[in-house]
């Protein structure tokens, strides 16, 4: 009598990410085929949100099975994962090397937003006092700040 080896179910941080697509356990590459928005069945914060910011389902599947040696216990044919246009994107351009390399070295010439929020002794003073008047003076100090680092960028506001 032969025991069969059971398979653990697989999960996501499984399958190692590549461009344009994942590589399953067994080294088979799995390519994106399809993209379908969640539809919700009742009010969702989704619903408001522009397209590329809505929640996704991603699916990847692999065309190339023949010749695996785990092909008859497979369960790793298809993957679907969740993820926001935006996010996905992102992921795809932190996984190319050209763009990784400018992104590094973007660090060395700016400063994050909120070092320029800080104040006297680290403590930013703000003149409003309500949670409305608060947000537009942060969002009004965030542009200025913007604006700054763009005129020294470029020389130029636009």
């Amino acid at each position: 009598m032969v025991l069969k080896k059971k398979e653990k179910n697989l999960q996501k941080k499984d399958f190692e990410r590549v461009k344009n697509g994942y590589i399953c356990p067994n080294g088979r590459f799995m390519k994106k085929i399809e993209v379908k928005t969640i539809k919700h069945r009742k009010p969702h914060k989704d619903d408001s949100l522009p397209d590329n910011c809505k929640t996704k389902r991603y699916f990847f599947e692999t065309h190339s099975c023949e010749g695996c040696s785990n092909i008859e216990n497979c369960k790793n044919k298809t993957l679907v994962i969740q993820s926001i246009d935006l996010n996905f994107e992102m992921t795809e351009k932190f996984l190319d090397k050209r763009h990784n390399l400018h992104y590094k070295s973007r660090f060395s010439r700016s400063e994050g937003i909120n070092g320029f929020l800080k104040g006297d002794n680290g403590v930013l003073k703000l003149i409003g006092t309500t949670d409305n008047a608060v947000n537009n003076e942060i969002q009004l100090r965030n542009t200025i700040y913007n604006l700054t680092r763009l005129i020294n960028l470029k020389d130029t506001a636009y």
